[in-house]
């Protein structure tokens, strides 16, 4: 290793349980600021020559309050320190977080490398309870990361007072950390100390009045230091809360911040991010003035039903006037209500628990109109939310278990009259029925019973049974009708969920399955459909015949889950606490809603509107924004290509010139057209009869250029959308790309193997006809007049003048040699990289090289670079590597920064245009968004999808749009700084968040609709 040279980034990583952090910063602070005494620098280590300074020293708390994923930059900093240093307590010891650094770093050849700090406990102690070694501290660990039955004996310095104290302690590891021995350093601190007495007496004299006319200066010093402490602590704050999509919770924190004098890009963006489930909540509230313990959502959206122990309201939610009470039989705990399709009656089951009778059903009939009680019975209609009341509202079907004088011994179906609560036919079984559903057309009834899990049709008009389909399996737990005819869905007790053909009793489709026992709860247009079980929810699209969302944040069987008409949002309680919102397309959470202090006992998608309705168990009514919610704004969806054989995708995409529009070409060969800021469609054409694979804007009009994968050339007029010329695909050479620039409308065709064409974008006429070098290709056109450069595969760069053929310049010498490339913009600059070596970045205006950078010189050491990116100011620089690893470099300051946000290659790279922001994404599906002046991670995107081939900024720099290889959909996000100012934030914030800080901690509040008076909008 001493004939090597040194990689390492970090002299020591400091692992500890967040229980010893005060320790932690104290050590941190003690290794970094001590300066190695002046003999000893210089001397052989093997690490190199002994430095003046250990500097720096990895602590978490102080490298990961910008980490976009802590896993990562864990393990980057481990392998990038020389040694590790443990923090060690009771606490450390049973912290699994520690447990797995030590182990980590001793796999990776650390073992004699690691050294100990005992700040309380017992090492080794034979009561387990006061041991403070981690157990990998105290064994062997083996190269697969795995303890050994070897034990090891770490150097430990004791930091309790009865030992070495902290400053023996300092001294100890000190020595460890420079390989010297403990006496070096203890003799030179003793001389030290005296030589400060002498000087401290000599001084003490004349700096009375120093001292004095200081104090107030470091008071100041002082009290900013504790301010930038609490701010950093509380961006912290903000910043995990925010992770955890915590938003309102986040926005506490972050506008406290704000508050605290920290305005900058890297704070205004999470900021934003955390303000947009704020910002959706409505300023209307009503305030019921009692406890909720389930409720129903009529289908006009504008009455509700509530339930409590012992009564349930009728309410009009427009006015908030109580329309009617009814007193019902004391319950234990309910299901959901159910309402008819007109809101005429409403049936509520429940069960009461008491010592004599432990479970028993009763259900509940209303008159919503008449403002009364029909009348109870026994049973629930709590077999699954299928259609358990008739379309017609006349009739409910009650599931009823045999009281102890009946003469059935197993359950039966009563067909409830609810203008009476009369029972008018029995629905019986050889089984007995667990659950029971009226078809769409109310013509029909099916059941589902135990033993072999018996599906039964029935006649609804004369309660005969017509067919009976025999799943095979054990308890049909749930039936319903798909709504699509006479399919029946069912799901049985071991979760598993199949679609059947109710005129034939043919098994459809067997869906899939969880992994016990499930709810089917919502549906939406007769397609998707919701089920819940203890694994999670699951979204079914009955036309695909598969699961198509999948998530186990769910609290278990949760029975008033709501899935939006579109089937492409999921609204549920967080398994964690708290009302949570899904999306099915992009198969994560978007955000958990902070809307109220009181737990959420009800969330509903209102039917017709993009709004949510939130019933909290304290009775108060919240209104939110879905469409105000939407992270990404939206999902740019293309057809997929018309031959199965071919892959799906989006072939191109851009911005239009005119800055309002997204432009897409697709593999099913339509082009369209978006608004760029919500990314809603404007227009479709299916212009080509194959994949769409290159696509340019015309500088100063709404038109475009397209070329197919047969070679085909298309020009459009965004403004008609309809092609105005086309170009015929030449077999022999068909075009593969096409080139222009924001300063003209030409545009060049590529060809390989043949002369490149240069065409009028508006008519389609042929201007001229380029001869190029055999390997010339990575055309582009540059401004002033019409210029056209293009690199050969051997690396050669040639400007050739197109208004004077026959003239053209070389840049960058004879034989450079393959290597990757990038060019501004503007197309002003060009920067080169040659086999991995020095970024080098030219003026193509005048040819002359501008600025290099060694990316293996000391301290760097890049691996292969695979993608380059320049700002278009000139101001920056961007290179990765095909190990994930991020430069950022400004060649006028000479500022480099390394960082590593990705663990697999990067495979785009993109400024936007005010060289403020940096967009990088890889090929496992993440994109990360950077602050280039901070260097601070904003964001970052994890798709959960394929290879990211392209990201494109919006013309205000707040939309990012995000190309896969095999999706066959962009996505847009919202990637804008929160503009307002302190005070409209903190307004915003009364009136919408359930919480208010008290020190570093958040605390319940409860927002009054007076916060709100004057906020009638949305900003």
């Amino acid at each position: 290793m001493k004939g090597e040279p040194d990689r390492h980034r970090y002299w020591a990583f400091i692992s500890y349980s967040h229980a010893d952090e005060a320790w932690a910063k104290w050590l941190h602070g003690a290794l970094e600021t001590y300066r190695v005494p002046r003999r000893l620098v210089g001397g052989p280590t093997r690490f190199g020559p002994r430095p003046r300074r250990l500097f720096p020293v990895f602590r978490d708390r102080d490298e990961l309050s910008s980490a976009a994923e802590l896993g990562s930059v864990i393990e980057a900093a481990l392998r990038e320190s020389r040694y590790l240093v443990g923090v060690c307590s009771p606490a450390a010891a049973k912290s699994a977080w520690v447990e797995a650094e030590i182990r980590r770093y001793k796999s990776r050849g650390g073992q004699d490398r690691v050294l100990a700090l005992i700040v309380d406990g017992q090492p080794n102690a034979a009561e387990p309870a006061l041991e403070c070694f981690p157990l990998a501290l105290r064994r062997q660990v083996d190269a697969h990361g795995q303890l050994t039955d070897a034990p090891a004996e770490p150097i430990a310095a004791d930091a309790r007072p009865f030992a070495d104290h902290k400053h023996g302690a300092r001294l100890k590891l000190l020595a460890g950390l420079l390989e010297v021995g403990y006496d070096d350093l203890r003799q030179r601190e003793r001389r030290r100390r005296l030589w400060a007495r002498v000087q401290a007496g000599v001084a003490a004299l004349a700096g009375v009045g120093l001292l004095v006319a200081m104090w107030g200066g470091f008071e100041r010093r002082e009290i900013q230091r504790v301010e930038q402490a609490r701010l950093d602590r509380l961006e912290q704050l903000g910043r995990q809360e925010l992770r955890e999509n915590r938003h309102a919770r986040a926005a506490v924190y972050l506008a406290e911040v704000l508050r605290g004098g920290r305005d900058t890009s890297a704070l205004r963006y999470p900021l934003a991010r955390a303000m947009r489930p704020v910002d959706a909540v409505l300023p209307r509230w009503l305030d019921l003035g009692e406890v909720v313990v389930r409720s129903a959502l009529a289908n006009d959206g504008r009455h509700l039903l509530t339930v409590n122990a012992g009564s349930a309201s009728w309410w009009d939610l427009d006015t908030g006037l109580r329309l009617g009470r009814f007193e019902i039989p004391q319950q234990a705990f309910f299901g959901a209500p159910r309402l008819d399709t007109d809101a005429g009656h409403a049936v509520i089951s429940g069960a009461t628990s008491t010592q004599a009778h432990p479970y028993e059903a009763i259900t509940t009939v209303l008159d919503l109109a008449g403002r009364q009680v029909v009348g109870s019975l026994p049973g629930t209609v709590w077999g699954g939310t299928g259609n358990s009341l008739s379309p017609d509202g006349r009739h409910a079907l009650v599931t009823r278990v045999p009281a102890p004088d009946e003469d059935s011994a197993k359950a039966w179906t009563a067909v409830v009259r609810l203008a009476d609560a009369a029972v008018v036919a029995r629905l019986e079984t050889a089984d007995g029925n667990t659950a029971a559903t009226y078809s769409p057309d109310g013509r029909h009834i099916a059941t589902g019973g135990e033993g072999a899990g018996e599906i039964v049709l029935w006649d609804a008009g004369t309660y005969r049974p017509m067919r009976r389909i025999a799943p095979r399996q054990r308890i049909a737990q749930s039936v319903y009708w798909s709504g699509r005819g006479m399919e029946l869905l069912s799901v049985n007790e071991a979760g598993a969920v199949r679609l059947w053909d109710g005129a034939s009793g043919q098994l459809l489709d067997a869906l899939g399955s969880h992994s016990l026992f499930a709810l089917a709860i919502d549906h939406a247009a007769q397609r998707y459909w919701l089920t819940t079980s203890i694994d999670g929810a699951r979204v079914w699209d009955l036309e695909r015949g598969q699961a198509v969302f999948h998530s186990e944040a769910f609290g278990g069987f949760n029975d008033d889950a709501d899935l939006d008409s579109s089937g492409g949002r999921v609204l549920a309680q967080h398994r964690e606490g708290g009302p949570g919102l899904w999306s099915v397309p992009e198969q994560g959470l978007e955000y958990r809603l902070d809307v109220d202090a009181e737990a959420s006992a009800e969330m509903r998608f209102v039917p017709g509107e993009p709004r949510i309705l939130i019933v909290t168990r304290n009775g108060r009514l919240r209104w939110l924004d879905t469409e105000h919610l939407r992270r990404p704004l939206g999902r740019l969806q293309h057809g997929r290509y018309r031959h199965p054989a071919e892959s799906p995708g989006v072939g191109a995409m851009a911005a239009a010139a005119n800055g309002r529009y997204w432009i897409s070409g697709g593999a099913d060969g339509a082009l369209r057209r978006w608004t760029q800021d919500r990314g809603e469609p404007v227009a479709a054409i299916e212009a080509h009869a194959s994949s769409v694979i290159s696509l340019v804007p015309l500088a100063g009009t709404d038109a475009s250029v397209s070329l197919d994968s047969s070679g085909r050339i298309i020009g459009w007029d965004g403004r008609s959308d309809a092609p105005t010329w086309t170009l015929d695909a030449d077999p022999e050479h068909p075009a593969a790309r096409l080139t222009t620039h924001r300063h003209t409308t030409w545009v060049v065709v590529q060809r390989p193997g043949a002369a490149a064409l240069v065409l009028d974008g508006l008519s389609g006429e042929r201007l001229q006809q380029i001869d190029l070098e055999p390997s010339a290709g990575n055309l582009r056109l540059l401004p002033p007049g019409h210029r056209l450069l293009s690199i050969d595969a051997r690396g050669h760069i040639r400007i050739r003048d197109l208004d004077a053929p026959g003239k053209a310049i070389r840049i960058g010498g004879d034989t450079p040699g393959p290597g990757a490339f990038a060019i501004s913009a503007d197309r002003h600059r060009l920067l080169r990289s040659i086999d991995g070596g020095a970024l080098t970045l030219y003026d193509l205006r005048s040819g002359q090289e501008l600025s290099q950078l060694d990316v293996q010189a000391p301290g760097l050491q890049l691996g292969l670079l695979s993608e380059l990116a320049l700002s278009d100011d000139g101001a920056w620089v961007a290179a990765a590597t095909v190990d994930g690893a991020i430069l950022t470099w400004n060649p006028r300051s000479g500022l480099t920064r390394v960082t590593r946000d990705h663990l697999r290659p990067v495979t785009t790279l993109q400024f936007d245009a005010a060289s403020r922001l940096l967009a990088s994404g890889d090929d496992d599906g993440r994109v990360v968004l950077r602050d280039v002046d901070s260097g601070r991670v904003l964001d970052h995107i994890d798709l959960q999808h394929d290879k990211i081939l392209e990201v494109a900024f919006g013309a205000e720099g707040t939309r990012l749009l995000v190309r896969h290889r095999l999706d066959d959909a962009l996505r847009l996000w919202d990637i804008s700084l929160e503009t307002r100012g302190l005070a409209q934030i903190e307004r915003r914030l009364a009136c919408a968040v359930p919480w208010q800080l008290q020190g570093l901690a958040l605390v319940a509040r409860n927002a009054d609709a007076a916060d709100c008076a004057g906020l009638t909008s949305l900003p």
